[in-house]
């Protein structure tokens, strides 16, 4: 049966294991802070050769172990380099100290953004593939989809309201993300330009891409779009999309599918129907999926691409307290007719919600004023590194039960020592002793060193 994979599920679980007792470093590893800064030399430098007096990959090496340690704005960054200089100074020169946060914005002002997420974000799915094969994860199989959720995001403090006189108003920055729920990453960011919205950079987006296969790509209502599906298919993916009110007449087709006798029979017969109930936040949440195929060469078959199937999801929240409940009804069109794995992903696509969160909540993102998008995407994007970074840590033993804010908490009041565990993570030579001092089998042992030998997750060689 299809499933959508994990990633960080399967890690959390082998971590917790006997087997593995807790990465170990015996000192600060230098070494994996090195390859930290020969990464972001990797970046194109924008600013003219010779006149430039701070490196750039000292300044984003800066940037990275501020925001890591719970710098949100770039006054903290640059009050966190005057109080963490001599710990920088382990890893390369800092010559002439580091910059002001004028300056820093400014750098990363110049910065092409889509450059800059290129080269980090490759080093994080790579390392987290390295991560599986040292887990001695197994392969999720031909039948395992890879999730990926599309979903915007406004700035809601990058705007300006002035006097119509002087220039009027300025809009906010608007931002498409693609999180990929399975390694829980943000996999790419583009900002929308204001003459437009963002449909067009969802498919743009999708269009780039070489294939699709054995993806899954949600979306709420607004990218519901004929030409989206089209993309889609053509690129040999699948789709769950939500409806709305926009795609009358898919909305239509899907309501009337779903009538009151249907849903009970659907329940009543156990087929194309699942359920799921949770506590949380003092009430209890049951989610019902109900799937229907439509008719074959039918009219919309015509018109959209790949249609398998009509889900409805009906969720009916008890408040603890005795007060009513209250049903909300929603309805997805898909492109697959696996009730399980299509209730999976209209679950897991509240993972790009959650993203957004840590970014407004964790990071401040709404507090930040920064008016140049570059600078600000920039930003975001170290965000967004480190929120990835943050939630393999949390499935180790060691962050058991923090949150995200108490972690970063944990890198200011402590650097070295917390900074131990994050380059135990993602430095492969600290992975390999691990392996070899904990009690793995020797068959498991061996089988791990080949992997790490073969392994090519980390283009910088020091």
């Amino acid at each position: 049966m299809a499933k959508i994979n994990k990633t960080l599920n399967e890690l959390k679980e082998v971590l917790s294991s006997e087997e593995i007792e807790e990465i170990k470093l015996e000192r600060f590893s230098t070494k994996a802070g090195i390859k930290l800064w020969v990464l972001f030399n990797q970046v194109t430098d924008p600013r003219v050769i010779g006149r430039s007096k701070y490196p750039l990959g000292e300044v984003l090496l800066l940037v990275f172990f501020a925001v890591l340690a719970g710098a949100n704005t770039w006054v903290d960054i640059a009050a966190y380099g005057e109080s963490k200089l001599k710990l920088l100074r382990k890893i390369t020169e800092y010559t002439h100290g580091t910059p002001s946060h004028d300056e820093i914005r400014y750098i990363f002002g110049l910065i092409d953004p889509l450059e800059f997420q290129n080269v980090v974000m490759n080093f994080l799915r790579d390392n987290i593939q390295h991560l599986r094969k040292c887990m001695h994860l197994t392969d999720p199989g031909p039948d395992a989809y890879r999730h990926w959720a599309i979903d915007g995001k406004e700035e809601r403090g990058t705007g300006r309201h002035y006097n119509t006189r002087i220039g009027g108003k300025v809009r906010n920055i608007q931002t498409l993300h693609v999180w990929d729920a399975t390694d829980e990453i943000c996999i790419y960011s583009e900002k929308i330009d204001e003459k437009t919205n963002e449909i067009p950079v969802a498919q743009r987006f999708l269009r780039s891409q070489d294939t699709l296969e054995n993806t899954l790509i949600t979306c709420d209502a607004l990218h519901t779009q004929k030409v989206t599906t089209q993309i889609i298919i053509k690129k040999d993916g699948d789709y769950v999309l939500g409806l709305k009110g926009n795609q009358t007449g898919l909305l239509e087709d899907a309501t009337a599918y779903f009538d009151e006798d249907t849903l009970k029979a659907i329940r009543d017969s156990e087929v194309d129907y699942y359920t799921e109930t949770e506590k949380a936040h003092s009430q209890i949440e049951k989610r019902e999926y109900f799937l229907v195929r439509p008719e074959p060469d039918s009219e919309r078959d015509k018109e959209w691409s790949g249609i398998s199937s009509y889900v409805c999801c009906r969720k009916t929240i008890t408040p603890l307290d005795g007060s009513q409940a209250t049903v909300e009804t929603r309805y997805y069109v898909a492109s697959i007719d696996d009730i399980r794995l299509c209730a999976s992903a209209i679950r897991q696509h509240w993972f790009c919600e959650c993203g957004h969160w840590h970014l407004d909540h964790s990071s401040k993102e709404d507090e930040n004023t920064t008016m140049d998008s570059n600078a600000f995407e920039n930003l975001s994007l170290f965000f967004k590194i480190i929120l990835a970074l943050l939630k393999i840590l949390k499935v180790t033993p060691e962050y058991k039960g923090d949150s995200i804010n108490t972690i970063r908490k944990k890198f200011a009041w402590n650097s070295e020592e917390n900074l131990k565990h994050l380059f135990g993570i993602i430095d492969k030579d600290v992975m390999e002793r691990t392996i070899n001092d904990n009690k793995l089998s020797k068959k498991k042992k061996d089988h791990a060193n080949k992997l790490l030998k073969d392994m090519t997750w980390n283009p910088i060689n020091v």
